[in-house]
C-alpha cells in the first residue's frame, strides 16, 4: 500500500473567546483549498488545511528551472463574483495584474480558447467530440 505523507498543514484556530460550531478538514494547499481557509477563517471557523506538497498553490504555481520559468498551471482569476474579485484584490494588492492577452490551451494538437466557448470547441473539435465529452 502507497502511503502519501503529508508535508504541509496549516490550522486557523478561532479565538478563545469564540466557541468554534465545527472543525473543517481542508483537504489540499490549491486555490480551492485556500479561498476555502480564508472564508472560514474570515468565518471564524476553526480549520485545518492539509497538503501533501511541500509548497502550496496547486496547479497556479510557478517553477524555476535553470533561467526558465514554468507555470504548472493557469495562473489567471476569470472573476465573475464581485465580492471574491474585491477579496482576491485586496489580499494580492499591486501582485494581481489585469491582463486582456487571449488565452489557449492545447488539445489534440490544436488551440481551443479559454476559458473554453461552446462555439470554439466546435469549430476546432467537431461536434462528435464535443458531444461524447458532455
Amino acid at each position: 500500500m502507497n502511503r502519501t505523507s503529508i508535508c504541509s498543514v496549516t490550522t486557523g484556530l478561532t479565538p478563545p473567546e469564540v466557541e468554534p460550531q465545527l472543525h473543517i478538514t481542508i483537504l489540499g494547499g490549491g486555490p480551492a483549498g485556500l479561498a476555502a481557509a480564508f472564508y472560514a477563517r474570515k468565518s471564524a471557523l476553526s480549520f485545518a488545511v492539509f497538503e501533501a506538497s511541500c509548497e502550496i498553490g496547486g496547479n497556479a504555481r510557478t517553477l524555476r528551472h535553470g533561467p526558465f520559468m514554468v507555470d504548472t498551471g493557469a495562473h489567471r482569476f476569470h472573476d465573475r463574483d464581485p465580492q471574491s474579485t474585491r477579496d482576491v484584490m485586496a489580499l494580492l494588492g499591486d501582485d494581481l495584474l489585469q491582463a486582456e492577452i487571449p488565452s489557449q490551451i492545447v488539445y489534440g494538437n490544436r488551440f481551443v480558447d479559454f476559458p473554453l466557448s461552446p462555439l470554439d470547441l466546435l469549430q476546432k473539435l467537431g461536434a462528435r467530440k464535443v458531444m461524447a465529452a458532455t
